[in-house]
């Protein structure tokens, strides 16, 4: 069975809300590096610093 047949056979029964959690959890972060940008630089570094309040 491949992953294009998945729906015929399994139903998603999480809640709405659960996806809106999610979202809204998502939302919250400050700053999220992309996929595939690596390890930040230590400037970079530094800018999330003090962006997150660390000293």
């Amino acid at each position: 069975m491949g992953a294009a047949r998945t729906p015929d056979y399994v139903e998603d029964l999480t809640p709405a809300s659960e996806y809106e959690r999610r979202d809204e959890e998502e939302a919250a972060k400050p700053y999220r590096r992309a996929k595939g940008e690596g390890r930040p630089t230590k400037r970079d570094r530094r800018i999330l610093d003090l962006i997150r309040g660390a000293e």
